[in-house]
């Protein structure tokens, strides 16, 4: 192998291992966001960041991450942008004016954890505690080293105060002549000559301009001047500004933004032509920078004032659209929320992106993979076709999600008119394409969508064998482990987003998908993941359950304990024999799991927990007799008085019977009344510190019964 291959496969390992921990750092500080401190998940993420951290720093002496807006370098490795979670992670990093983050081999878990905390803070805090340095100095995370943004403009800055103003008189021309000033001035008024322009729009914590729009609209104005005043003054500042940095161009067109979304509906609907017709995006520069930094609901509210201002028609607005300065991607981006302010009909948007994609020779030129025989094709009608054309040719953004979703409701309808076997079989393909394809693009919804559509048409199919086979043979496809994995998958990415279609998916498999859980269970060693499978596993159970207790024989203790978990969570009284199995199991962890799973499932396990009692292990003792509290059985009201009366003068076994005193409160066992004041109203002196903790516990048993009375 040539030395240059070799050095080739070396920098792609590399740049593989810092992603991979890029993006645990992404999920741990996501965790540390929406998480309380100390919850499983965030903990479970940071244990993992840590593990691959520290694997890094080892092997190549530090961790150097280098800031940009929009991407981050790592080592001179430039991650790849499509990378869940590397563009938001940056953004952030840059709002809080850092420019390089470097992580030495010194780093521990506590320093780690703090860094994490100290990034989440909101970039006014960090800005008044001094910048995010200072922040690690004070904290002692001596392992990191942060390095802040130094942004420049050049040309000349002399700052004239403007806080008394006076507003344009009607009429009057603008003196832009020292506008420049006015913007500086306007931004923080108190400022000296010494400050540069980037640090006041990095510091200022308010809408700086908003003021200073707004005053070239004084009430004798009438909008339409006003708006005429006010895109020259816009064309000004970007003609005044056009030397400085570009980080600070940027973050004066955030600001600026800002200012004109305050402005007001009457004005903002006289200043809109300016920003979004042909003729303005031609005339002035600024129009598609600032344009660039509008976020998209609040751009597609800008539209509709325009649109409703000349009085549109729905396909005069999207003409309109085309012509704006937008790129491609930003209106695929926005074609959701344009639909639904818009109020435009699916067709219609279906025409206006075929349009947009006529013009683009390179999206023309990614058509392929179509269905071969024209006559099977032909089956699925003029709109799917049309639907799944468009698909083939767009990539993963909003549009992708919305159009795959007509064309997953299209599909829904011709199936289930279809009788022709070879049309079903390439329908049914189909279906799967389009759940894979909703897995890549990380949207749930569309897999938990195709799926139903497979296990509507097995249900509905029943009775025709060859017509059912079709159908089940997809759902076991789309249970695979491959497709498994993928839908687990999403939960990396954003657990709150994606948990409940993750559930449904789990729910409509049934069985099916048992056999890929439990292979994939066996393997993870992230304790809160294996919690999660186990809880999709009692989907499976509820229509494979002789698939899922079979693995109760299994030589691995913790496969074992998984299981007895799903039992519990089915809360069925059919597993009780199989829990009764697994309380004589070797391994103690499997029999404490068992009593947590009988306490769940009500008055008939008594007999199983009583049994336990009879275990060697002093803990397996004290847990089933707080089971037998939980499970609302009065019968085991008697055992329990057994082991309170049982003869110990030592009291060796307090702690069992404190736990059958406070079982008896949890019962509400008035029978137990008198044996419970008599322990109550002990006055002792042997032993006496284990003697209160039984008197303390009979008094609080006393008062629930009190309780219940009432």
């Amino acid at each position: 192998m040539s030395m240059g291959i070799m050095l080739e496969k070396a920098l792609m390992q590399k740049k593989a291992e810092v992603q991979a921990v890029l993006q645990q750092l992404n999920l741990a500080f996501r965790s540390i966001q929406l998480y309380p401190d100390g919850h499983v998940i965030a903990d479970t993420n940071m244990v993992d960041l840590y593990e691959k951290l520290t694997s890094h720093v080892q092997q190549y002496g530090q961790f150097v991450l280098c800031v940009s807006k929009d991407n981050i370098c790592v080592e001179d490795i430039e991650i790849d942008k499509q990378m869940p979670g590397a563009g938001s992670l940056a953004l952030h990093l840059f709002r809080l004016k850092l420019e390089s983050i470097v992580i030495s081999q010194e780093i521990d878990q506590k320093q780690l954890k703090t860094f994490l905390q100290l990034i989440c803070l909101d970039t006014k805090e960090v800005a008044r505690a001094g910048g995010l340095p200072e922040l690690l100095k004070s904290r002692h995370v001596t392992a990191v080293c942060a390095t802040e943004l130094l942004l420049r403009v050049t040309g000349e800055a002399q700052i004239t105060k403007t806080k008394d103003r006076s507003p344009v008189k009607s009429g009057a021309q603008v003196d832009f002549s020292k506008l420049k000033q006015v913007v500086l001035a306007e931004i923080d008024p108190s400022m000296s000559d010494s400050y540069e322009i980037s640090d006041v729009i990095a510091n200022v914590g308010h809408v700086p301009l908003a003021g200073f729009l707004s005053s070239l609209h004084p009430d004798a104005q009438e909008t339409e001047e006003s708006a005429n005043v006010i895109a020259g003054a816009l064309s000004e500042i970007d003609k005044r500004l056009t030397d400085s940095a570009v980080e600070d161009q940027t973050m004066l067109n955030e600001k600026l933004v800002d200012a004109i979304l305050e402005l007001g509906e009457p004005l903002l609907t006289a200043l809109a032509p300016h920003l979004l017709s042909t003729k303005s995006s031609a005339a002035h520069t600024f129009v598609p920078k600032l344009i660039g930094h509008f976020p998209d609901r609040e751009l597609v509210k800008l539209i509709k004032l325009y649109s409703s201002a000349k009085d549109f028609s729905p396909e005069g607005i999207l003409d309109e659209i085309k012509n704006m300065p937008l790129s491609f991607e930003r209106l695929r981006g926005l074609a959701p929320l344009l639909s639904e302010e818009l109020s435009l009909e699916n067709n219609l948007m279906r025409k206006f992106f075929k349009n947009i994609l006529e013009r683009d020779q390179a999206m023309a030129k990614a058509l392929g993979g179509r269905i071969q025989s024209e006559n099977e094709f032909a089956g699925l009608g003029e709109d799917a076709k049309e639907f799944l054309e468009i698909k083939k040719e767009i990539a993963d953004t909003a549009t992708e999600r919305q159009i795959m979703g007509l064309a997953l409701g299209r599909l829904r309808e011709v199936v289930s008119k279809e009788v022709k076997l070879s049309n079903l079989e390439e329908m049914a393909e189909m279906v799967i394409e389009m759940l894979v394809d909703g897995l890549k693009i990380g949207e749930g919804s569309l897999a938990v969508d195709a799926l139903s559509i497979l296990i509507e048409e097995r249900n509905r199919r029943f009775d025709n064998k060859e017509e059912n086979e079709i159908f089940e043979a997809r759902l076991k496809k789309a249970c695979g482990k491959e497709k498994i994995e993928k839908i687990l998958a999403l939960l990396d990415h954003d657990q709150e987003k994606h948990l409940e279609n993750v559930k449904r998916y789990f729910e409509l498999t049934g069985g099916y998908a048992t056999a890929a859980l439990l292979d994939i269970l066996v393997a993870e060693e992230r304790r809160g993941r294996r919690r999660l499978i186990c809880k999709f596993l009692t989907y499976c159970a509820e229509a494979d359950f002789e698939s899922v207790v079979s693995h109760l024989k299994d030589s691995r203790w913790f496969l074992v304990r998984n299981i007895v978990y799903v039992l519990g969570e089915i809360g069925d009284e059919k597993t009780i024999v199989y829990l009764e199995m697994t309380a004589e199991h070797d391994d103690a962890r499997v029999r404490l799991e068992t009593i947590k799973a009988l306490s769940k499932l009500g008055p008939s396990t008594i007999g199983a927990l009583e049994a336990m009692l009879g275990d060697a292990d002093y803990q397996i003792k004290i847990e089933a007799v707080k089971a037998l509290g939980k499970i609302k059985n009065m019968d085991a009201v008697d055992t329990l008085l057994r082991i309170i009366e049982d003869r110990d003068i030592f009291l060796r076994q307090v702690g069992l019977k404190t736990e059958a005193i406070r079982a008896l409160g949890n019962l509400r066992a008035r029978s137990a009344e008198s044996i419970l004041a008599r322990i109550a109203a002990t006055n002792p002196w042997l032993f006496q510190a284990r003697r209160e903790r039984l008197k303390e516990a009979a008094a609080d048993a006393l008062d629930k019964i009190a309780g219940e009375k009432k």
